[in-house]
C-alpha cells in the first residue's frame, strides 16, 4: 500500500475513533449538562426554529436568555435536521468536537509531517476533556474548533502570499 494511502487510512481511522468516543445518542443527553447553560442554549435554539424570536417561554412568558445569541444561531442547523427537540442540539458538539481532531491534525501535517499529524490527532481524539466536551452541549467545542480554523486560514494565506516563513 503506499505512503499517501496508508496516511490517508490513518487519518480516517482517527476521525472515526473521535466520533465513537464521543458519539452519544441524544435521547441519553434529555437531561441537558451542563445545567443551565445547555438548557438556554438548546431552549434559544429552540425557540429560533419554532417562532423565529430569541427567548424561553415559561408560562406563556417569554425571557431571554443569559447567554448571548451566537450560540444558539449555530445550534439551529442540528434542531432543524435532527427535530425540534433540545438535546438534538448535542449533536453539533460532536461536530465540532471531530473537527478539531481533524483540525490539529491538519495542522500538524503543515508543521510537522505525517507523522506528527497522526501523534497529534490520536492525542487530541482520545484526550478526556475533549471527549468529555463533545458529549454535552457547551461552547468549548465550538470555541476550539473555530480558533483551529482562523488558525489554518491565517497560515494558509500567509503561504499564498509567499510569506512561509513568517508564520
Amino acid at each position: 500500500m503506499p505512503k499517501r494511502r496508508l496516511l490517508i487510512v490513518a487519518y480516517l481511522f482517527i476521525l472515526a475513533l473521535a466520533f465513537v468516543l464521543r458519539f452519544k445518542p441524544a435521547y441519553f443527553a434529555a437531561q441537558l449538562e451542563p445545567t443551565p447553560d445547555a438548557v438556554e442554549y438548546s431552549l434559544g435554539a429552540l425557540s429560533l426554529y419554532q417562532h423565529g424570536t430569541f427567548a424561553i417561554t415559561i408560562n406563556h412568558v417569554p425571557y431571554p436568555p443569559r447567554p448571548p445569541f451566537g450560540y444558539s444561531l449555530l445550534l439551529l442547523p442540528a434542531v432543524a435536521i435532527f427535530g425540534p427537540l433540545p438535546h438534538n442540539a448535542l449533536y453539533v458538539s460532536l461536530l465540532f468536537s471531530v473537527g478539531v481532531v481533524a483540525l490539529t491534525m491538519l495542522l500538524a501535517q503543515r508543521f510537522f509531517g505525517s507523522l506528527a499529524a497522526c501523534v497529534a490527532g490520536w492525542v487530541v481524539a482520545v484526550g478526556n476533556l475533549d471527549i468529555t466536551n463533545g458529549k454535552q452541549i457547551m461552547t468549548d467545542t465550538a470555541s476550539a474548533f473555530l480558533l483551529l480554523l482562523a488558525c489554518y486560514f491565517v497560515i494558509r494565506t500567509a503561504h499564498r502570499r509567499g510569506r512561509d516563513r513568517d508564520v
